[in-house]
């Protein structure tokens, strides 16, 4: 039984249905109040699920060009940043955390916008011929139980090349939500 070790995140979408939010920030660094209640991009809180869950490497597949603002928010703080958050210790753990999650994801860019697959596919050298769990930039999962990351259970494959998708049922009134 092989344990799942990497996770690959794609966030190389334009962001089209939350136009004009995205014309200046892109998606997956679109803030929510999470849990802690810490407003965090969507992003660092699925990073953040997948450390949890066990996952040592994280790849997430990017437009081309557009790793920098993923990688300044999981940068460590400058100098100047520091002396702002002085007397602010939640925001200096917080700075300390991205900057350990940073150390754990590498960055793949899609050159040109040919779809998901062509998203997922970018990141084959990631992978190699390793399980890996995908997940999308741009969704938060809810599980019913108290931890929001996948269980390490979940994380344990059978075969060295099982495949798997999990689906959530959707009424029909919902689906024009879905797609381009």
């Amino acid at each position: 039984m092989g344990v799942v070790r990497k996770a690959v995140i794609t966030a190389a979408g334009r962001g089209t249905r939350q136009f004009p939010a995205t014309r200046s920030v892109q998606k997956e660094l679109l803030p929510l109040v999470d849990r802690d209640g810490i407003a965090k991009p969507t992003i660092q809180i699925i990073v953040e699920e997948c450390l949890e869950s066990g996952v040592e490497d994280i790849c997430i597949v990017v437009a081309k060009g557009e790793a920098g603002p993923f990688q300044r928010h999981f940068s460590r703080l400058s100098d100047d940043e520091r002396r702002a958050f002085r007397n602010k210790e939640w925001a200096l753990a917080q700075a300390d955390a991205l900057r350990r999650m940073q150390e754990r994801i590498t960055y793949v860019e899609q050159d040109s916008p040919e779809g998901y697959g062509h998203a997922v596919y970018q990141a084959r050298a990631f992978v190699g011929d390793e399980p890996f769990l995908l997940l999308l930039g741009d969704h938060i999962y809810i599980p019913e139980r108290k931890s929001r990351a996948p269980s390490k259970s979940s994380r344990r494959t059978t075969w060295p090349s099982a495949r798997s998708a999990a689906c959530s049922k959707r009424p029909t009134t919902n689906c024009t939500c879905s797609g381009p």
